[in-house]
């Protein structure tokens, strides 16, 4: 297949014809199965980064899991993003890239599957403090641009972590106003103890809800508790 990379700019336009990509973006969760299973929900509550990412726990019924399944659907995540759009530059082995993401999600949809995706945080900006001045505007302005992309892309759940509060916790639920998906947080809260997110979010698929619960690993940021 061949290899097709929009600008920046054209990237605001996702769609089925974006781009395409013989790799997919997922790659760090291994190959999918074509039904989900045990396993799978296993992989979905293993912390991406110790100490900085955000974990999202999936919870499903053991019950329906083990004696009769949840048909034909897949779960994709992300995480550590890192303010990136493009893919990493590794030739042997490319990954990210929300051009690449929007492939892979499309190619699964043609094939017949239900998705839900999620990410699970450090999404926005590259660390936890970004120099003032062009470095953060710039910063800023991919933000956004993320989000305008996740909206078209899709996104069921997003778990913000410790990067994404870089440019502050106003610009962040700036992003949560721009965005058509849920930012989501049990254990984030202002600095004075009350929620600033909703704590889950459930999405039913193929006549099952399944849970999405967004918790984050502890880090220190001005006017909010973890």
């Amino acid at each position: 297949m061949a290899y097709k990379m929009k600008s920046k700019g054209e990237l605001f336009g996702i769609n089925e014809e974006l781009s395409t990509y013989d790799k997919p973006v997922f790659e760090n969760l291994g190959d999918f199965s074509s039904s989900y299973s045990v396993l799978d929900s296993i992989i979905g509550s293993i912390p991406g980064s110790v100490g900085e990412t955000s974990v999202i726990a999936i919870l499903l019924g053991a019950l329906i899991l083990i004696f009769t399944g949840v048909g034909s659907f897949r779960i994709m995540a992300t995480a550590n993003v890192h303010n990136e759009t493009d893919p990493c530059g590794w030739k042997k082995r490319p990954m990210g890239g929300l051009a690449r993401k929007s492939t892979i999600i499309n190619e699964n949809k043609a094939d017949g599957y239900s998705l839900l995706i999620a990410d699970a945080g450090n999404l926005f900006f590259k660390k936890n403090n970004i120099s003032p001045g062009v470095t953060m505007e710039t910063s800023k302005e991919t933000a956004k641009t993320i989000v305008n992309c996740f909206n078209s892309i899709g996104c069921n759940a997003f778990s913000p972590s410790s990067h994404d509060f870089a440019g502050g916790y106003e610009f962040l639920k700036s992003l949560e106003d721009e965005a058509n998906f849920p930012f989501i947080s049990a254990n984030i809260f202002g600095k004075y103890g009350q929620k600033i997110f909703e704590p889950y979010v459930i999405e039913n698929i193929n006549g099952k809800n399944i849970a999405f619960i967004g918790i984050t690993s502890k880090f220190v940021c001005e006017g909010i508790i973890v």
